[in-house]
């Protein structure tokens, strides 16, 4: 009877042992859930490895467990595919203690841009380039583009349009979207825009040759996107300026229609002021090309009629250079 009793404790003892003796040999233990950020799913990513060598834990969780789902959303598995991956993926499943959820949920990290940030910063972008008073300038949203999912990275948002900013047309914006420093996205943005201004007009038919009053303009708002080149934002930019052409009531006067009065024109007759160390002369004489104040002309010496440099001091007076 006592030999039968110290059996009985012996198999209790060894049935206590054993599960102790397994727990403390290989074991993975997968997580309920997790988080990767990459396209594969590696065994590392989703379970912790222990009770073996080093070398040996790191073989297994470089296994491939599976393909990742997309940016931003999840795949969830119950414990029988856990362990079917497992195996598939290489780890011997039946050396090793599973300690296994009901379900493991993993979720790809991803970066998101909402398409209501892509399209204020593109507004944002042009009220600081393009060349217009900021307090002419009516930038209105239209609408939003979707957003954009991205994998998990850096994530950096560039705006640029063709060439140098212009005073006219933003039709050229683009928005491009860096993951990594890499483009992963070139968006348009003008359709989610409309850019207004007000430009110069002619307040009536306005003929070739004429100085430009205030009272020959007048303001409109015009879309930049169908504006013509070289447009006027201002009164005070335009008033004084020479029409080189006509232009008729309700079209906007450019850059390319007028031109700057000069203070002397060829032909003009001057005053060619001559000056020394301790002397001052002057002579008459006739500008042979036009010239603004500060501009070099040449003009023609009516006593001696040599033609010499001068530098135009106001609309009568030229200062000869040099003897």
């Amino acid at each position: 009877m006592k030999i039968r009793l110290v059996i009985v404790a012996l198999i209790a003892a060894a049935a206590i042992i054993a599960p102790q003796a397994r727990a403390s040999g290989p074991a993975i233990e997968v997580k309920a859930y997790a988080e990767v950020t990459g396209s594969v799913i590696l065994v590392g990513d989703v379970a912790d490895v222990a009770g073996m060598s080093e070398a040996e834990a790191g073989r297994i969780r470089g296994l491939r467990f599976g393909m990742s789902p997309r940016p931003g959303e999840s795949l969830t598995f119950n414990a029988a595919q856990v362990k079917g991956k497992l195996y598939n993926a290489g780890v011997a499943v039946g050396d090793v203690a599973l300690k296994l959820p009901e379900t493991a949920t993993i979720k790809r990290k991803a970066v998101a841009v909402a398409g209501k940030e892509l399209v204020e910063g593109a507004a944002e972008y042009l009220r600081k380039n393009l060349q217009w008073r900021r307090d002419n300038l009516t930038i209105t949203v239209k609408g939003e583009p979707g957003d954009i999912v991205l994998p998990y990275g850096d994530l950096k948002i560039e705006y640029e349009m063709d060439g140098s900013p212009k005073r006219h047309g933003a039709q050229a914006l683009r928005a491009r979207v860096l993951l990594d420093g890499e483009v992963r996205r070139v968006m348009t943005m003008t359709t989610y825009l409309e850019v207004m201004a007000e430009v110069a007009v002619a307040a009536r038919d306005l003929q070739a040759g004429r100085v430009v009053t205030a009272e020959d303009v007048e303001f409109k708002l015009t879309d930049l996107t169908k504006m013509r080149p070289g447009a006027y934002d201002s009164l005070q930019s335009l008033v004084g300026k020479q029409l080189v052409r006509a232009v008729r009531r309700g079209d906007e006067i450019t850059r390319s229609a007028v031109a700057d009065v000069a203070d002397i024109n060829s032909g003009d007759a001057v005053k060619i002021v001559y000056k020394g160390a301790g002397f001052e002369v002057a002579s008459k004489g006739k500008a042979v090309e036009k010239g603004y104040a500060g501009e070099t002309i040449k003009v023609i010496n009516e006593s001696s009629k040599k033609i010499i440099s001068a530098v135009v001091i106001d609309s009568q007076t030229v200062e000869a250079i040099g003897k």
